[in-house]
């Protein structure tokens, strides 16, 4: 599987995305690699991504990257790319990446912990090795909260719905994520968001919750992420009292 790399030379500025700041290491026989990094992807069902990977390596003359996913037997591996070499050492590569660049290659199995091995060369042929990892995540979305009634009597319960859907890049549509613990909770106008409780969403992803209100506020519903998937938060709705 190949990605769609962008950009015949990468400057400082697009290897530095990668917040690297190692010192150069003095010249050696063999290709010497620090500070080896790969940026962390979302992706939803359209929209394309940008990321990079990059290394540093003194005395490489070439270097390469590849890119597997690290439980075994879930997404294909990508194809040994050339860096470009930049300035003060680095060696990097720009990609751009779509959600239909997964399908008939894992699909949503590709989601999840990457592993990159960079392979640096020298003249004589000699090489040497550095490791990075990064995750590549479904997008994740709150539709449709709400809270009601609206207004609600002062220490009257209020109920507040909705649900989490997640990005598939199998079918480029989202569906309801079953099963996920969120986070109810509550901000007065002037106040920040606290967590008043936490909730298992349904099968097909939906929440409906209780609380008590006492004073004008939003509620919001919170998913923290997880090993595929990034975090989500509601936009909140707000409800006043009388």
């Amino acid at each position: 599987m190949s990605l769609v790399r962008v950009g015949a030379v990468l400057s400082t500025v697009a290897a530095s995305a990668l917040v690297l700041s190692a010192v150069p290491a003095a010249a050696a026989a063999a290709p010497a690699l620090d500070s080896a990094g790969a940026e962390d992807v979302a992706l939803g069902v359209r929209s394309v991504q940008s990321y990079v990977l990059g290394v540093h390596a003194t005395g490489a003359t070439s270097v390469t990257a590849r890119s597997e996913r690290t439980a075994a037997d879930r997404c294909a591996s990508y194809d040994d790319d050339p860096l470009t070499k930049a300035d003060g050492g680095w060696w990097a590569v720009l990609y751009d990446l779509a959600p239909r660049d997964f399908v008939g290659h894992g699909d949503n199995g590709c989601a999840g912990r990457w592993k990159v091995t960079f392979t640096a060369k020298d003249a004589a042929g000699t090489k040497r090795t550095a490791t990075a990892y990064h995750s590549m995540l479904r997008q994740a979305r709150f539709v449709r909260l709400d809270a009601s009634p609206e207004p609600v009597r002062k220490g009257a319960k209020v109920t507040v719905t909705g649900k989490l859907e997640r990005a598939s890049w199998a079918d480029q549509k989202y569906h309801g994520y079953a099963g996920r613990t969120a986070e109810l909770q509550f901000r007065t106008p002037e106040g920040t968001y606290s967590t008043v409780r936490e909730v298992v969403g349904s099968r097909t992803g939906t929440y409906r919750v209780t609380a008590t209100q006492s004073q004008k506020g939003c509620w919001r519903l919170v998913f923290r992420g997880s090993a595929t998937t990034t975090s989500a938060k509601a936009s909140g709705d707000c409800v006043g009292v009388s």
